[in-house]
């Protein structure tokens, strides 16, 4: 009978061992450290989905949702709630009256099933939107794609940040934005240092 140390040999040759890791989240190199501590991803998304919402100003109706739980703006289509991450009427847009909605990921790098429970989401609030007889543009969006955006494999086309600041007009710039990762008093607040 192999042993146990056999066994896991026979399991790694059937592997590419050499293949890299996937990145766990782009949050890491914008902070400019090796990788994020555990749990930390999650909540600097979070943060994010509040500073772009903040940002926005006029501009984020997020307050049209149809309640909030916590610090979450939820809708509810066909029984199930859904949290909204950004929810906007770019100043440009009101004279057509168009809601842009975008699903925040600081992740693309997604498994099969996360990627296809985005697009649900998508879906159903996209739905919820319609009930409304909102005209709407949605998709999602990730703020480290410093340029337009690009596509990924199973979740299409994601807006990068040269769209957010093209769409949104803040006083800041993509550089500022970098710069503000790497601020030592953003990993002090953040308690990296």
């Amino acid at each position: 009978m192999p042993s146990l140390k056999e066994n896991f040999s026979t399991v790694l040759s059937t592997y590419d061992v050499k293949k890299p890791a996937r990145q766990s989240s782009l949050i890491a190199p914008w902070l400019g450290i090796e990788r994020t501590p555990s749990g930390m991803s999650q909540r600097v998304g979070n943060y994010l989905e509040d500073l772009f919402a903040l940002d926005m100003g006029v501009q984020n109706k997020l307050s049209e949702t149809d309640f909030k739980s916590g610090r979450n703006y939820m809708i509810t289509h066909n029984g199930i709630d859904h949290q909204i991450d950004m929810l906007a009427m770019p100043s440009d847009w009101e004279k057509f009256k168009k809601y842009l909605h975008r699903e925040l990921k600081t992740n693309t790098d997604l498994d099969r099933g996360k990627k296809r429970d985005t697009l649900e989401r998508e879906q159903a609030i996209c739905a919820w939107m319609e009930s409304k007889g909102w005209v709407y543009d949605s998709g999602i969006f990730c703020p480290f794609f410093y340029n337009e955006g690009k596509n990924v494999s199973g979740l299409g086309w994601v807006d990068g940040l040269q769209w957010y600041v093209d769409t949104f007009k803040p006083s800041w710039t993509i550089q500022d934005f970098k710069d503000l990762g790497r601020d030592p008093d953003t990993h002090r607040k953040l308690g990296l240092i």
